[in-house]
């Protein structure tokens, strides 16, 4: 599985269990990243199984994540602190995860969600 590690915490797993739990439609949680103009982040959902998707199974807890996931993390530790979830990734390479990737406030309004608006983006403002 190229070497990708999922690492959980006791009390992120018992805490995601208690929400598959009161959340009977859902099966599994699903881990995506979200590129920003910070340079992006994981995030967890509760999900169903979804095909073209990697499933993977901690401590009969299910995991889901795509191919993408894997090109940008080796690994990723899921805590729980102050009734939140954390996720620690370990970048693959480091400029894909903390690189700056826009410019000018928010760069490129087609792939950044800093921008507010797409009025907001430097590409639409006027030069001096």
């Amino acid at each position: 599985m190229d070497n990708f590690n999922i690492n959980i915490s006791k009390e992120a797993r018992k805490n995601l269990i208690n929400l598959l739990k009161k959340n009977p439609s859902y099966s599994c949680i699903r881990i995506d990243y979200t590129p920003s103009c910070k340079g992006g982040g994981f995030d967890l959902f509760l999900d169903e199984f979804k095909e073209n998707y990697i499933i993977e199974s901690i401590d009969n807890l299910y995991f889901m994540y795509s191919d993408f996931l894997l090109s940008k993390a080796l690994s990723l530790d899921i805590l729980f602190k102050n009734e939140t979830f954390m996720i620690k990734a370990v970048p693959k390479n480091k400029t894909q995860i903390s690189s700056k990737n826009c410019s000018n406030n928010c760069g490129s309004c087609d792939n950044c969600s800093s921008c507010l608006s797409k009025a907001n983006c430097h590409k639409n403002k006027k030069a001096n």
